[in-house]
């Protein structure tokens, strides 16, 4: 009897990898500005085994200090044989910021009165982000009209991402004026002569600021020694800046005020007198 022999096939299979997968991207990490919109990066993968594949990306959301952010995106992948792709990260850092700035002065506008010594005023700022800062102090100089000078600062500043803080403005006005009044009159002092109708001398007044004026006029009246009279005017004036006319202008009449005619002489003091 012959005996059948029956072939037996044992097949393996198996994969031959120890090449590690390949992750790429386009993104490179940087600093994104300010305020920007945050796209996550995007990861591609090339395996000699598997062909491409979508790498594992992870990231733990932004963080910040303040106002300055950060984020990472770590992208992994390991194939069917355990080969590891090395690990590509991307870390994008920007700020946030669309608060203004503010700027302070303890000065405020106003006059400040004859000749000052004029000293600018100081601004100071403080932003969210940037913490102090110095702003930008401009000036024109300043401009006067005859006696009247003013002068305006403006302090402005816009932050690193362009936030802009509300300017801020000090005006000052002063007078300039070291120059005293001068005190006119057409009059002349003299004497009037007898029984005169005596009219006060007129004065008038002008300064290099105020223009004309009326100057203060003052008189004790008319005095007199028996017959003979006499009266003084004293014209003064002190301007808005306490410059001092020079009181050179002062007016004397004299005059006799007699309305009285001479006695009569009788017989018996013409004898007395030896008339």
């Amino acid at each position: 009897m012959q005996q059948c022999r029956h072939e037996v096939s044992i097949t393996y299979t198996w994969t031959q990898d120890s090449e590690a997968p390949v992750i790429s991207t386009t993104a490179s990490s940087g600093d994104l500005g300010c305020n920007p919109t945050v796209v996550a990066p995007t990861f591609t993968g090339l395996d000699n085994c598997e062909g491409t594949f979508l790498p594992t990306v992870t990231t733990t959301g932004p963080s910040n200090t303040g106002c300055a952010y950060t984020q990472t995106w770590l992208a992994n992948y390991t194939d069917a044989c355990n080969n590891a792709a090395i690990e590509q990260s991307i870390t994008y850092t920007w700020t946030q910021d669309t608060e203004a700035p503010v700027i302070s002065t303890t000065a405020n506008s106003g006059d400040l009165g004859c000749n000052p010594t004029v000293i600018a005023p100081t601004f100071t700022g403080t932003d969210n982000c940037e913490g102090t800062f110095l702003p930008t102090v401009t000036t024109t100089g300043p401009s006067n009209t005859g006696c009247a000078y003013t002068q305006t600062w403006l302090a402005n500043y816009t932050d690193a991402c362009n936030n802009a803080a509300i300017e801020q403005s000090i005006t000052y006005t002063w007078t300039q004026d070291t120059e005293p009044p001068v005190i006119s009159t057409t009059a002349n002092s003299g004497d009037l002569g007898c029984n005169p109708t005596v009219v006060a001398p007129t004065f008038t007044g002008l300064d290099n600021c105020e223009g004309t004026f009326i100057p203060t006029v003052t008189t004790t009246g008319p005095s007199n020694t028996g017959c003979a009279y006499a009266q003084t005017w004293l014209a003064n004036h002190t301007d808005g800046c306490n410059n001092a006319a020079v009181e050179q202008s002062s007016i004397t009449y004299t005059w006799t005020q007699d309305t009285e005619a001479p006695g009569n002489f009788h017989h018996g003091e013409q004898w007395r007198l030896g008339l």
